[in-house]
C-alpha cells in the first residue's frame, strides 16, 4: 500500500472561540506508526510570537488512527490565535510511508475565547458634595457599550435600595 495518510479530522476544529482546557486530537485517513506521533513531530505553536506551548501526550487509539495531547501548563491562554504544526517527514503511516515533505504543515489553526468574566471597580464620589454626582466605573476589559444600560447597571446604598440611574456615558 502506498497511500499516504492525511489528516481528516481535527480538535479543535478551525474556529474561534476554543475552550482554553481544550485538549489537541488529531484523526488520520489510516493506520500510523505510532511511534512517530509525539510531542517532538506535533507541536502546538502561539502565532502571535512563534514560541511552542509545550504538549504532554496522551493516547493512540487502538487502532493508531487518533493521537490526541494536553497542553503541559493545562490551559492555554483566552484570545489567544494557535496552530497545530506537524512534520510531515516524520510522522508516518504504518505502511511507512510519510505523510509528505513539509517539517512544518499547518494541522489546524484556532483562537481560544473570552472566558474570564470582567470586573468593575466604581470609585466613590465623595460623600455627597454634589446634587449630581458621578460615579466612575473601571472594568477589567473592553465592554460592548450597548449592554451598558441603566437597565442593567444597578447602583445601590448601603442600606440595600436601589439609586435611579438617569444616564451612562
Amino acid at each position: 500500500d502506498s497511500t499516504v495518510a492525511t489528516i481528516t479530522s481535527t480538535t479543535p476544529q478551525a474556529t474561534t472561540n476554543i475552550n482554553t482546557a481544550t485538549s489537541i486530537v488529531l484523526n488520520f485517513s489510516k493506520s500510523m506508526n505510532p511511534t512517530t506521533l509525539n510531542t517532538n513531530n506535533i507541536r502546538l505553536q502561539r502565532t502571535s510570537d512563534g514560541s511552542f506551548v509545550p504538549l504532554s501526550f496522551l493516547s493512540v487509539t487502538p487502532d493508531n488512527q487518533t493521537v490526541t495531547f494536553n497542553q503541559s501548563s493545562g490551559v492555554l491562554a483566552e484570545m489567544t490565535e494557535y496552530r497545530v504544526l506537524i512534520n510531515q517527514t516524520a510522522v508516518i503511516g504504518s505502511n511507512g510511508n510519510a505523510m509528505g515533505g513539509d517539517p512544518d504543515a499547518v494541522a489546524v489553526a484556532f483562537k481560544t475565547g473570552d472566558f474570564t468574566n470582567p470586573t468593575a471597580t466604581a470609585i466613590p464620589f465623595g460623600g455627597g458634595q454634589s446634587q449630581s454626582p458621578a460615579i466612575v466605573v473601571t472594568f477589567s476589559e473592553a465592554m460592548n457599550l450597548s449592554n451598558l444600560t441603566p437597565a442593567n447597571i444597578i447602583l445601590r446604598v448601603q442600606n440595600g435600595s436601589n439609586i435611579s440611574t438617569t444616564s451612562i456615558t
